[in-house]
């Protein structure tokens, strides 16, 4: 199965916050989470599917079909800050927990599913940072013990294929409220040790994902360099798109309009991002397709939603289906200016054929 590759907006000093975003399997699936359970989506068949009802005193927040698409991963939450991570069996319904952490951000099957990433907010706050930080827990499946393998992360690292390294933001030293110096590293799961592979300035928020290949990464970032390199904040940094080449550390900024987040299609070839509106839009993003290697390159797919979401719980963002096909979330005014609801969408990267799933999910849903 294509270990499918979805972004979401790091929060380098907050956790407890997971995005809005949907799987896909190898089927062309996708995995939705809502409050009544966990859902599978099949667009071709026109089928939804309840794989996992949500138990009494939870609330379903986050799920990832696994790689062989014979499980699923549900993260449910329940009293304030406490997230319960299990394995579904997709045929049987068999629930089985694998973790349960207070203040948990994002999480991740190794591409081979040996494995499983959760990163949560460590429990004691950091003296250099005056707050809790992120910290990479690795279970290793289907039963192992959980480990902290990485302190003082963004919170969105990225696997690499061969399932052996995580690509991680490694923060050093606090800058502001707001930023950070530190290296963009690739963490060896098996010792721990980082790597650097680039200097780096970033901010709380941020985007990454990792090409198929695991030669190249995007990361919004406000500089980049080479390792050893020491980068300052001044009146002119901005925030820009890099593309790091990861065997090298060479750094290229991409001549763009920083997006809010961009991913590699599966093959690798184009670039899914989601750029400032057109006019002044305070919910939306133009949703385009560039040419990985020519950015200039690029066809606008639709208007997205993208809400202001507080701490980054409510962040919403699109995702590739399959390297002709995405998804995405249209929000729309369903009753009059204020009453306002997200329907899922797919649409082709030509930015012509358009499908809506929302009305039969809607249906399976509450039937």
């Amino acid at each position: 199965m294509r270990f499918h590759r979805l972004l979401v907006l790091g929060l380098l000093f907050l956790t407890g916050c997971f995005g809005i975003e949907l799987d896909v399997d190898s089927k062309g699936r996708l995995l939705v989470t809502r409050e009544e359970g966990f859902f599978t989506v099949d667009p071709v068949k026109k089928e939804v599917k309840l794989v996992k009802k949500a138990d009494a005193g939870t609330e379903p927040v986050y799920s990832r079909f696994s790689p062989n698409g014979k499980e699923i991963l549900t993260v449910t939450k329940s009293d304030f800050q406490t997230f319960a991570f299990a394995t579904v069996d997709v045929a049987s319904g068999k629930s089985t927990q694998v973790l349960k952490v207070d203040g948990a951000a994002f999480t991740r099957y190794s591409p081979d599913g040996k494995h499983l990433f959760v990163v949560a907010a460590s429990k004691n706050d950091d003296p250099g940072f005056m707050s809790k930080v992120p910290e990479l827990h690795l279970v290793s499946l289907p039963g192992g013990k959980p480990k902290v393998i990485a302190k003082k992360i963004g919170t969105i690292p990225r696997w690499l294929p061969d399932s052996k390294q995580i690509l991680v933001i490694e923060a050093n030293t606090k800058i502001d409220d707001d930023s950070f110096a530190g290296n963009l590293s690739l963490l060896d799961v098996a010792t721990g040790k980082l790597t650097p592979k680039a200097a780096i300035l970033g901010k709380r928020e941020y985007a990454m994902d990792v090409s198929p290949d695991g030669k190249k990464a995007v990361v919004t970032l406000l500089e980049a360099g080479k390792v050893g390199t020491k980068l300052e904040k001044n009146d002119s940094t901005a925030e820009a798109l890099y593309e790091v080449n990861l065997s090298t550390g060479e750094t290229k900024k991409l001549e763009l309009a920083p997006p809010k987040y961009a991913f590699y299609s599966p093959n690798g070839k184009s670039l899914l991002m989601a750029l400032p509106s057109e006019g002044f839009s305070f919910d939306t993003v133009s949703l385009e397709v560039a040419d990985a290697s020519d950015v200039s390159k690029r066809q606008k797919i639709a208007e997205a939603a993208y809400p202001l979401a507080l701490g980054g719980e409510g962040i919403v963002h699109a995702g590739w289906v399959n390297d002709s096909q995405v998804y995405y979330f249209a929000q729309k005014k369903v009753y009059g200016i204020a009453g306002k609801n997200m329907q899922l969408m797919l649409g082709a990267v030509d930015g012509k054929k358009r499908q809506l799933l929302q009305a039969m999910i809607d249906q399976a849903a509450f039937e």
